[in-house]
């Protein structure tokens, strides 16, 4: 209204005072952005055998791959747990002897793995790591890969050829040219600048990006970036230099260098586990871990840093990652819980919200109002609940890092019963499904679809062609088909009266629900995002039928459709439990002082968001992974 407006604009100062205020409170902003530090000490995990890392990739979900000399890949979670691990050369042990890897480099647009060898480049299956071509007989050894994919052709089964033979192709165009004198250190394809860029440690060539820079005592590892217009270098001489100046600080040569354009610093690491941030604009060293107090010992042989888990991950003697220590928490920041929520789930009978924390404190909370109602300790013995769903009672069934099945009154935190014991096999998903009565299904790390309480002995078909990976989530497709996934993206549907697999296709999915009413399909990932598909328009040479997304959470999601309400109901290891509505609109974060009513728009927090967006740079629009392509074409064909 007009007195709305007027009162507004009376709030507005424009006096000396008001520009003032203004001013300071900018160089607030700029001097937080300024401190940072590594959570230190390092967290590390064992690489194995004393074999060196030739390389470090992170997804964009932030999995983390690493690849040995001798061929051995592990991919890993942010936190350095083992997800998956796989020894390429294992056809037999004079074939492994006479091979080694010199570098590999991740072809996401393709899911493919690429290999550097001596006198090949093989490539494989990102999802399961099998073999999917090679190029032998090159003349020489490649010791540095990298990729451009926008004009790439794609064949589907591309047969193992020589390099001689490949380039008599009309569809290879092959380009070799000389510019170094010495071994190749890096080389990297830009493709903001559609340039290729390659270091050495010989002066007179030491750098070339169309254009060939001659540094003293040559190029280690360099780095640029399109947002700050930056080309940075270091080597030998232990100097970081820019465009517009030289950074010294430190005292071994420099092995790594990234550009972190989101927050505008610079991360260096040097030969004797140094590892640096710097601000790039006042060129000053903001934070030094040394191995002391990183804990980072021995000879470094591959960094990367993660802008989606804002970590940087160094290998020497062992794997390890330095995640960078998150601002204080701002009084303005609302937490549903004191640390990282694993699971939530909604009581339709009883119009309640149930969350569970790292630490298995089980929360209740009003779903009308978002109301705090009661909460309990759910494991005394310090054993993590990982996943949960309600039976046809309204009780609560949860699954747990232990391997174990319990069954709650949540309302009174009494533990009713324990469906299975646990073997120290995580449960990792947990549905109640209804095929000639009413059934609990289990699965998770034994890589087994268990069914309580079960009459009959387990499936055949599971234990004779089910799934070789963990199994990391389970729906029911009524009225008889289970659908189980994997964590090598397979996906098997099978029939539930009968136990025998009805078919099988492959894709590596996160999180799915899907509303009954409109055929929309929602899909979370791990950096708290949450993309929205049409299925009613979906058409199949349509690359993606994404509608909308939003931003959810600052990391990993979990999710639940509320289809009386249209509602969203997620949680989050960021430590908190939201409701938003079916088109991304906030409604409250469960914990927040002000209380609201799902039924009425005005009483939500929209078209506000929370605060921590503001100041997240994964937030920002520009972030690349809202840009790419959806691969959900291919599974809604299969």
């Amino acid at each position: 209204s007009n007195e709305q407006i007027r009162s507004l604009f009376k709030k507005i100062d424009y006096s000396d005072q008001g520009r003032i205020s203004w001013h300071k409170a900018k160089e607030e902003t700029v001097r937080r952005t300024k401190k940072v530090a590594f959570n230190l000490p390092a967290t590390m995990s064992e690489c194995g055998h004393g074999v060196p890392i030739v390389n470090i990739h992170s997804l964009h979900d932030g999995t983390v791959l690493t690849v040995r000399e001798d061929g051995f890949v592990c991919e890993w979670s942010p936190k350095l747990d083992p997800q998956r691990t796989k020894l390429m050369f294992s056809e037999g042990t004079a074939n492994r002897r006479s091979k080694w890897v010199t570098d590999f480099a991740l072809m996401s647009e393709y899911k493919k793995l690429m290999i550097g060898t001596d006198g090949e480049i093989q490539f494989y299956e990102l999802s399961t790591l099998k073999p999917y071509c090679q190029i032998s007989g090159l003349e020489t050894i490649p010791l540095t890969l990298d990729y451009l994919w926008n004009r790439l052709p794609k064949d589907e089964n591309v047969p193992n050829i020589a390099i001689k033979n490949a380039v008599l192709s009309p569809n290879v165009t092959f380009v070799r040219w000389k510019v170094h004198h010495d071994w190749v250190t890096q080389v990297k394809y830009f493709h903001s600048f559609h340039a290729v860029a390659s270091s050495s440690n010989e002066e007179s060539s030491s750098l070339v990006v169309q254009t060939i820079f001659s540094v003293h005592k040559g190029v280690k590892a360099f780095d640029l970036c399109q947002k700050h217009c930056l080309l940075v270098t270091g080597g030998m001489d232990r100097l970081i230099r820019k465009p517009n100046g030289i950074l010294k600080g430190h005292s071994a040569p420099i092995f790594s260098l990234c550009i972190s354009s989101e927050d505008s610093r610079i991360f260096s690491v040097s030969t004797d586990g140094t590892v640096k941030i710097w601000h790039i604009q006042d060129q000053s060293c903001l934070f030094t871990a040394d191995p002391k107090a990183s804990g980072i010992h021995g000879d470094v042989s591959a960094c990367s840093y993660s802008p989606a888990m804002r970590s940087l991950y160094v290998a020497a003697d062992c794997v390890a990652v330095l995640p960078l220590m998150l601002p204080r928490r701002h009084s303005r920041i609302t937490v549903s819980h004191d640390e990282a929520v694993m699971c939530c789930g909604y009581s339709e009978e009883l119009r309640q919200v149930v969350s569970c924390s790292e630490g298995s404190v089980v929360k209740v909370w009003d779903f009308e109002t978002g109301r705090h109602i009661f909460e309990f300790n759910a494991t005394p013995d310090l054993n993590t609940i990982t996943c949960m769903t309600f039976d046809i009672k309204g009780r609560l069934v949860t699954g747990g890092s232990n391997g174990c099945l319990k069954v709650w009154n949540f309302n009174s935190g009494q533990c009713l019963k324990t469906l299975k014991k646990g073997k120290c096999q995580q449960v990792c998903d947990c549905i109640i499904f209804r095929v000639q009565g009413d059934y609990v299904a289990a699965v998770g790390r034994d890589r087994r679809i268990d069914i309580y309480p079960r009459p009959q002995p387990s499936w055949k078909d599971d234990l004779k062609s089910g799934h070789k990976e963990d199994i990391l989530c389970v729906v029911q497709c009524p009225p008889s088909l289970l659908a189980t996934g994997s964590y090598n993206g397979e996906i098997i549907v099978w029939n539930a009266a009968s136990g025998s697999i009805n078919s099988k296709f492959q894709q590596k999915i996160t999180k799915l629900s899907m509303t009954d009413e409109k055929m929309l399909l929602y899909a979370a990932d791990r950096i708290g995002y949450i993309y929205v598909y049409n299925m009613e328009t979906f058409d199949q040479e349509q690359r993606s039928p994404r509608e909308h997304f939003w931003r959810a959470h600052t990391s990993s999601i979990t999710m639940e459709i509320v289809t009386t309400d249209q509602v969203v109901l997620t949680s989050s290891t960021d430590h908190t439990v939201r409701l938003w509505s079916s088109q991304g609109e906030l409604i409250g974060t469960f914990g927040q002082p002000e209380k609201w009513n799902v039924q009425l728009p005005s009483s939500w927090i929209h078209p506000g968001v929370p605060y921590e967006f503001l100041i997240e740079p994964l937030s920002m629009p520009h972030y690349d992974i809202l840009t790419r392509k959806s691969h959900l074409s291919a599974t809604i064909s299969s």
